[in-house]
């Protein structure tokens, strides 16, 4: 059966937030040791992305290694299982936004570590100046929103998931920092998912 890329009529529709929850939290979950974040976390980023069709959960453009033999939708690669995609992305993730020694930098100068932000929190007080929106507009400037880690005093999963979201939002996965021009620091987009799921409080509850 031919692959369907995204930019087709027929691509399917995004799960709901259950269907998505109990197709997927699993393989999250097999992820979370390496990544270091919530199940949600992952959720959210692949949520957000839709790359799951084609195999390829976050759209993702680097195999790292992984088999793509179907070709590519555009420049995203079509892993030949989702296992090897959801491997992929945790290969991608640990080298350029967990590992300080070959991480890249955020908008506000700092490598990007999502396991620290989730852990530790992200601080307010970063400032960035002309950043470009899923708006596709700039905002001449941006700063941070302090969200508490998983280990801090009155941290939480779903707090956690929110300095996480923030230190992506913050990185240059998404071009436009997953944020409208309406919103004050990135990663808004991927907390308001996180809000809407529910998936904080499923994974609370495992």
């Amino acid at each position: 059966m031919a692959v369907v890329c995204p930019s087709s009529s027929s691509y399917p529709a995004k799960p709901s937030y259950n269907d998505f929850w109990n197709s997927y939290h699993s393989l999250a979950g097999d992820l979370v040791p390496w990544i270091g974040t919530s199940i949600s976390f992952i959720l959210v980023h692949w949520f957000s992305e839709w790359g799951i069709p084609i195999n390829n959960p976050a759209f993702q453009t680097s195999t790292e290694g992984y088999a793509s033999s179907q070709g590519k939708c555009g420049n995203f690669p079509i892993f030949d299982t989702l296992q090897d995609g959801a491997y992929a992305y945790k290969e991608l993730m640990e080298r350029r936004y967990v590992l300080p020694a070959t991480a890249y930098s955020n908008i506000f100068g700092d490598k990007n570590n999502v396991n620290d932000a989730y852990m530790n929190g992200f601080a307010s007080g970063k400032t960035a100046t002309n950043v470009l929106t899923d708006s596709g507009t700039y905002k001449s400037s941006v700063s941070s929103v302090q969200f508490k880690g998983r280990l801090e005093s009155g941290g939480t999963i779903t707090s956690g998931t929110y300095a996480a979201n923030e230190a992506l939002g913050a990185s240059a996965w998404n071009a436009g920092h997953y944020m409208l021009s309406t919103d004050t620091y990135p990663g808004a987009k991927l907390n308001r998912v996180l809000d809407s799921s529910g998936w904080a409080a499923k994974e609370a509850a495992l």
